[in-house]
């Protein structure tokens, strides 16, 4: 047995309907104010108006949405206005949630699943490095920035923890491009000098999805005003800092690789 419908009952189907079209970055071309079918992956999410008033009290409902790229996902949400319960937070069997309100205060959660998989089939990522340059269509840019021997990490307003300057490579950009916004708009920093250390291939355990990725080291000459983020402010480390987004012992790895690769540059 398979649920084949999900409905939301409101009081203004064109507000809720355009939220979720935007945020399912779908268009059923309907602008239907009684009744609207959205159509998904596995399911119909329908928005009705059953002629009742509705008092937005919803307690014991929440919707919940799997998606592949939990941070897309999450601006995404920022720029529809909606309000933040939780940002993506990293949970002890592996997923990625975030939850946020829609227009009518409904609960919703976005999950990613960069662990296994709830079927028990392994989703992890195989990340596999290469030379800079090697790969195409890169889509992500990460920049380890350093200033005066230590590293600058960027203090995530929402997700309380710190973490490289990052993000998408926009449409029209390089990814050198993308690595100067990024560094920017995440730390303030314009002057230093960015040079590409390796390109990343991320493919995940359907044999079929997959990202490109590009790190990037920047011999930061002075710091800049921080402009206004996601991010609250920067810090400066010797070494992994406690309080940190993602996988230490990885990050630990990296900061020895890219140390071993200032010194051959240095020889």
């Amino acid at each position: 047995m398979k649920i084949g419908e999900v409905s939301l009952l409101t009081n203004d189907v064109m507000k809720m309907a355009d939220f979720y079209k935007k945020l399912l970055e779908t268009d059923n071309g309907s602008n239907d104010e009684v009744h609207q079918t959205l159509i998904g992956q596995e399911t119909m999410l329908t928005i009705y108006n059953d002629g009742s008033e509705k008092n937005n009290r919803n307690q014991n409902i929440c919707l919940a949405f799997t998606v592949d790229d939990i941070e897309k996902a999450y601006h995404r949400v920022i720029s529809l206005g909606a309000e933040i319960i939780e940002p993506p937070t990293a949970r002890p069997w592996g997923a990625v949630n975030m939850s946020f309100y829609d227009p009518d205060g409904n609960t919703i959660y976005l999950r990613a699943f960069p662990g296994p998989a709830p079927n028990g089939e392994e989703s992890n990522p195989a990340k596999t490095n290469y030379p800079p340059g090697w790969l195409s269509d890169i889509s992500f840019v990460v920049i380890f920035a350093n200033y005066q021997g230590k590293w600058v990490y960027c203090w995530h307003k929402y997700r309380e923890s710190f973490e490289h300057p990052g993000g998408h490579v926009e449409q029209g950009e390089t990814p050198l491009q993308a690595a100067k916004r990024e560094l920017y708009e995440e730390s303030g920093i314009t002057d230093c000098r960015l040079v590409p250390l390796w390109d990343y291939e991320q493919r995940w355990g359907d044999g079929v999805g997959k990202n490109n990725g590009r790190v990037f080291y920047a011999e930061v000459h002075s710091l800049g005003e921080l402009p206004e983020s996601e991010m609250s402010h920067i810090q400066l480390f010797e070494s992994v800092p406690e309080n940190y987004t993602y996988d230490s012992a990885e990050e630990a790895q990296d900061l020895e690789r890219i140390g071993r690769m200032l010194q051959a540059f240095r020889e």
